[in-house]
């Protein structure tokens, strides 16, 4: 995880446009952070933990905070171009969701202090928030494209369950851009 957002998440303070040490972090390093505010984004809509959160967790069950510098699991960085890839093992939407809205929901709390770490977001990733905010149908959305895609897909249970916490989840994030926007434009 780059430092920055490391240091924003110790501190619980927002990595935004307004950062001065942004302004001299070479333009691979800010290409990196954009790619890692959409893995933040990425997993806090499908609410994936088995990425950075199951890192949160148990760090803090260890009091040991060093254990956010160790290499984050289900992350690649490609040879070819350094872009990360997002391997994820099943640890999103249906699984995530039961242990997110469970009894204990201690993930809940480590998804938001990383959304919480930063305000900078691709221009295309803002815009497809904002569309699957105003579509309100991402659940369908999301299903159609497993349809096209996986022709021996069959309707899952709890379906709606994982259309409404999908759809609250995105409004969140669009809630959270939103205040961003406010806050550092």
């Amino acid at each position: 995880m780059p430092g920055i957002l490391l240091s924003s998440l110790a501190e619980r303070k927002i990595v935004s446009s307004s950062r001065a040490e942004l302004l001299t972090l070479p333009v691979a390093k800010l290409v990196e952070l954009l790619q890692w505010s959409d893995l933040i984004i990425f997993d806090y809509v499908t609410g994936n933990y088995d990425r950075v959160a199951s890192m949160q967790d148990a760090a803090d069950k260890e009091s040991k905070p060093s254990i956010l510098h160790e290499t984050i699991h289900n992350l690649v960085r490609s040879k070819s171009n350094g872009a990360l890839w997002l391997i994820d093992n099943e640890s999103g939407l249906l699984d995530s969701y039961s242990l997110l809205y469970g009894q204990d929901n201690r993930f809940l709390a480590f998804h938001k202090q990383m959304l919480n770490t930063t305000c900078l977001f691709r221009r295309s990733t803002v815009e497809r928030i904002r569309w699957l905010h105003q579509t309100n149908k991402a659940g369908e959305i999301l299903v159609d494209l497993v349809k096209q895609f996986e022709p021996l897909f069959t309707p899952i249970e709890r379906s709606e369950e994982v259309s409404r916490r999908l759809q609250q989840r995105i409004a969140e994030v669009n809630d959270h851009i939103n205040r961003c926007f406010s806050n550092f434009s």
